[in-house]
């Protein structure tokens, strides 16, 4: 992730026309970790790919694209709705395990 959000950093200052480019490559590396951690089957996705939504909103605002905020603010909730789900999944499955003496 620190590799995603350095190099971003570096192509969002030198080669795109971001204002805000820290902020702009934090969302990016984070969401990058959260969608690489899904494709693992990490329970951890659903925290790293919220934590990219809860910096995009305002950063959304900001830009005056607020469609796009509406957008992230649904898949914030769908975020989070996913990470309780698969919780609850994830207890439900240990505690059906058989003990083994």
């Amino acid at each position: 992730m620190i590799a995603c959000f350095t190099l971003m950093v570096y192509w969002l200052r030198f080669y795109t026309n971001s204002d805000v480019p820290i902020w702009d490559a934090a969302v990016s590396a984070f969401a990058w970790a959260g969608m690489w951690l899904m494709a693992k089957r990490k329970m951890e996705n659903w925290i790293y790919l919220n934590i990219s939504n809860v910096i995009s909103i305002p950063l959304l605002f900001y830009k005056e694209l607020y469609i796009y905020a509406g957008l992230t603010i649904f898949l914030f909730i769908v975020g989070t709705s996913g990470y309780f789900k698969w919780k609850k999944l994830i207890l439900d499955d240990t505690s059906r395990q058989p003990v083994q003496a």
